[in-house]
């Protein structure tokens, strides 16, 4: 598979960091991720702009009729800043399960539009009709750390 599952796993990613909040109720984990942009895996630095490609891949251990992924990059200092998940991106056509001892990848791609800069990425799994309510199976928040680096200083 893309992300080399059974050699590395998410806490040994580059970028991982060790203080992330994990919670949920259960039912599937969260076990690996890739980031790549301008066609290298984990880079040190994302240039503002360019296209950034998230993958994760999700262990599920029960079936779950209706899920939803989903991604949330904050400031540092923990303000959020961007999120979406499969039902905004698809403007709300998408229904995903997943079945008991299956593995699904879901992957996610933006231009990274944030000034020079270090972000948290985050990453989650909702089970639920996403229209309604969700109720959060495993959040993984602040977990991964990115650099943007901007050629063109602006600020503000």
């Amino acid at each position: 598979s893309i992300l080399g599952l059974g050699s590395k796993f998410f806490e040994e990613r580059p970028g991982y960091r060790k203080e992330e909040y994990r919670w949920g109720r259960g039912g599937a984990k969260i076990i690996d991720y890739l980031l790549a942009s301008g066609g290298i895996e984990y880079p040190a630095t994302i240039a503002t702009r360019s296209l950034v490609d998230v993958y994760f891949s999700v262990l599920f251990e029960e079936d779950i009729e209706q899920v939803t992924p989903g991604i949330l990059i904050k400031t540092i200092e923990g303000l959020f800043i961007f999120g979406t998940n499969s039902f905004i991106a698809a403007g709300g056509q998408t229904s995903i399960s997943g079945r008991r001892g299956s593995i699904a990848t879901f992957k996610f791609s933006f231009p990274m539009m944030l000034n020079e800069g270090v972000y948290m990425l985050s990453l989650g799994i909702s089970s639920g009709d996403p229209a309604q309510t969700t109720d959060p199976i495993d959040r993984r928040y602040d977990a991964i750390l990115i650099s943007v680096a901007n050629p063109v200083h602006m600020w503000g």
